[in-house]
């Protein structure tokens, strides 16, 4: 696109020659300078509208090249604020997600924490009943020892009195006629009932004295059924 019109070459030569009209006595070669300079200036014209041609087109390159550059930064822009909004969501909706496992964490600590508190509760009464049960045991291990000594004592007590028992019964059978027919007992001489009443006597008393030593003893009830059944105890 031309930026100035171009002259006609005969409106230049129509000046020329008005020119040369007004001057009719110049010269051929002041003529002919007069045509060089006329093409001189034509063509310095021509030039600068060359030029003005080329600096346009230039200038026209530029403001495309220019145009496109802010396209394309508008366009890397918009990419960067869309990146940088999607980043901002991004965060935003991983704070509301941590924020969200935290609170469930603290509840879950808060949980575990009471949970630990009754247990501790807990477990200090159990403690504290074992210290009991422990001192109960203790108490009645010291009991089951000494019942022990004593029963071992009560039962070195009845054999010592069974030994004593099967000698009076021995002396019984051997001086009491209990296992006579009746007319035959009472035939019996004073004196020899006499010592038997004073034997059956003296094996209550044992047998008294074993009932309170030996109250737990099968070996004594046994012998105590053993004797009744003899008839010995009335």
């Amino acid at each position: 696109m031309e930026l100035f019109p171009r002259f006609p070459r005969n409106i230049q030569e129509s000046t020329s020659s008005s020119s040369s009209e007004l001057q009719p006595f110049i010269n051929l070669d002041d003529r002919r300078s007069l045509q060089v300079q006329d093409e001189i200036s034509d063509l310095k014209q021509q030039q600068q509208l060359y030029d003005c041609e080329k600096e346009q087109i230039r200038l026209r390159d530029e403001i495309r090249v220019l145009l496109e550059l802010m396209d394309n930064s508008g366009m890397r822009l918009k990419q960067l604020e869309d990146d940088t909004r999607m980043k901002l969501m991004t965060c935003l909706q991983e704070k509301e997600n941590k924020e969200r496992e935290s609170a469930a964490l603290e509840d879950t600590a808060k949980s575990i924490k009471e949970e630990l508190e009754r247990f501790e509760t807990v477990e200090g009464h159990q403690k504290e009943q074992m210290a009991r049960l422990s001192s109960q045991l203790e108490s009645l291990q010291s009991e089951n020892t000494s019942m022990s000594i004593n029963l071992q004592r009560s039962n070195l007590e009845v054999k010592a009195l069974n030994k004593e028992i099967k000698n009076l019964q021995m002396q019984l059978l051997e001086e009491s006629d209990y296992l006579l027919p009746i007319e035959k007992r009472n035939m019996r001489p004073a004196s020899e009932s006499k010592h038997s009443t004073s034997a059956s006597a003296e094996l209550r008393n044992i047998l008294d004295k074993m009932y309170v030593k030996s109250f737990f003893s099968y070996e004594f009830v046994w012998r105590v059924i053993f004797l009744v059944h003899l008839g010995l105890v009335s």
